[in-house]
C-alpha cells in the first residue's frame, strides 16, 4: 500500500521526558508545502495518509489538511496522537464527519495518572481514557502505542488490563529509541532481554488482541514471540522530512539500525536489526543469530 507520512510540526501539549522529537519542537511545515506533497502523492496513487508530529491535533491547520486530503481522494487516513484532544467529543465528531474511514494510533505509556504526570509532565491521563470512550462511542478504530522504557515495563500487565477495559483491540509495543536521553540513557533504556521477559509474562493473557512488538530483534524476542513482531517495513511508505525531502521508510531504517553477527540468521530479511545507539551503549552480546529451524 502506498502511504505518505506528514508531520504538521513537532510542538506538543505533552512534554515527555523521552520524546523522540523534542529537539525539533520549534519546526513546523508550511501548510502549502504539505498540500503540495499530499497532492503529488495522491497523483502517484497514495492510498493512506498518516498525519503525525509532534501532536497534530493541536495545530490550527489540522482540519484544513484533513479536508485537503479528502479532496485529493486519498481513501484512508491515520492520525498519530497522544489522544488528549479526543477528550472533546465534538472534536471526534468533526473528524469523523470529514473522514469516516479514519483510524488513530494513540500513545499510551502508563498505568496511573501519577506516572503520566512524571514522564509526560501533564495531567492528560484521564483525558486519554475519555478519548478512548469517545472513539468507541462513534465506531472509530484505534491502535495504542506503548513505548517500552525502564520504568513502565514493570507495569505492562496493568497497562494491558486498562487497554482491555477500554476495548482496545490493536496494541503495539515499541522499544524506546533513547537518542534524546543520551545523558540518562541507562536510566530510561532497559536491556531488551529484560523488556522481553516482562512481555512474556503478560502477552498470553490477551489472545483475542492483535499485538505487535516493534524494534526488538527476532533473536532477542525468541521463537515464542516472533509471531508478534511487526510486519516488514513498507517500501511504499514515503516520509516528508524537515528539509522537504521525501524518504522512504526502508532508507530511514537503514540509517538507524544495524545487523551485527546477523548474516547467517534465518530471519535476516525480515528482522529490522538493532538500533545503532543501543548497540553503541549496551553492546551486542544479546544478539544471538538463529541459524536453523530446529
Amino acid at each position: 500500500m502506498k502511504e505518505l507520512d506528514i508531520k504538521l510540526g513537532y510542538n506538543c501539549n505533552n512534554n515527555c521526558l523521552f520524546c523522540l522529537n523534542k529537539d525539533k519542537r520549534p519546526f513546523k511545515h508550511d501548510t502549502e508545502d504539505l498540500k503540495k506533497q499530499i497532492r503529488n502523492s495522491a497523483n502517484n496513487g497514495c492510498e493512506r495518509l498518516i498525519i503525525s508530529g509532534g501532536e497534530p491535533l493541536i495545530y490550527e491547520n489540522f482540519f484544513e489538511i484533513l479536508l485537503y486530503a479528502k479532496k485529493c481522494k486519498i481513501p484512508l487516513c491515520e492520525i498519530q496522537t497522544n489522544g488528549r484532544a479526543l477528550f472533546y467529543e465534538d472534536y471526534v465528531k468533526k473528524i469523523k464527519s470529514i473522514y469516516s474511514n479514519i483510524t488513530f494510533l494513540i500513545s499510551f505509556h502508563y498505568h496511573t495518572p501519577e506516572m503520566y504526570q512524571k514522564y509526560s509532565q501533564t495531567n492528560g491521563f484521564f483525558q486519554v481514557l475519555k478519548g478512548f470512550e469517545n472513539l468507541n462511542n462513534h465506531g472509530l478504530k484505534f491502535t495504542t502505542n506503548t513505548v517500552l522504557f525502564k520504568e513502565n515495563i514493570k507495569h505492562l500487565g496493568k497497562i494491558l488490563s486498562i487497554l482491555d477495559s477500554v476495548n482496545c483491540q490493536y496494541i503495539q509495543f515499541r522499544f524506546i529509541d533513547g537518542k534524546n536521553v543520551l545523558d540518562r540513557f541507562k536510566e530510561f533504556v532497559p536491556k531488551m532481554k529484560d523488556a522481553v521477559e516482562e512481555i512474556k509474562k503478560n502477552i498470553g493473557k490477551y489472545p483475542d488482541k492483535k499485538i505487535y512488538i516493534h524494534e526488538i530483534p527476532f533473536c532477542i524476542l525468541g521463537r515464542e514471540l516472533i509471531k508478534y513482531s511487526t510486519p516488514e517495513v513498507n517500501e511504499d511508505r514515503e516520509n516528508l522530512n524537515i528539509d522537504k525531502t521525501v524518504l522512504n521508510s526502508p532508507d530511514i531504517m537503514k540509517q538507524q539500525f544495524i545487523f551485527p553477527k546477523c548474516e547467517n540468521c534465518i530471519y535476516r530479511q525480515q528482522c529490522k536489526g538493532v538500533r545503532r545507539i543501543y548497540a553503541n551503549i549496551f553492546g551486542t552480546d544479546e544478539i544471538d543469530p538463529i541459524i536453523n529451524n530446529d
